[in-house]
């Protein structure tokens, strides 16, 4: 069973160590009748860690706004910018968490290692 409206993202990130990232992306929606793809979308983001909790980070990320790529039509309106938690797992892993209420996102970040 296919879910309608089900997106899959994945890409490729650089971190400037900091606070910020950018890097490119490609999606798909498993629409009703036919799929829709992105390729190559720009994504960017931020990050900041959570003083209390330690292995936490708060920001967003945002998908860019060429208005040949599509964004997120189904989610009305369109979204570019999601708020999210991170967690790190581990010195390579991440578990990210969309904190907002325009969709219910969630995923992980893995370091490729050289």
């Amino acid at each position: 069973m296919v879910n309608v409206n089900e997106v899959h993202l994945v890409g490729r990130l650089s971190s400037n160590g900091t606070a910020n990232f950018t890097g490119t992306a490609d999606y798909g929606q498993n629409g009703a009748y036919y799929p829709n793809v992105v390729k190559g979308n720009t994504v960017s983001g931020t990050f900041a860690a959570d003083s209390v909790n330690p292995g936490r980070f708060t920001g967003s990320f945002t998908l860019g706004t060429d208005p040949v790529i599509a964004l997120f039509p189904f989610i009305a309106p369109a979204v570019s910018t999601f708020q999210v938690s991170y967690y790190q797992a581990s010195a390579s892993q991440a578990m990210v968490i969309q904190t907002d209420t325009s969709a219910d996102a969630w995923g992980y970040l893995l370091k490729q290692l050289p």
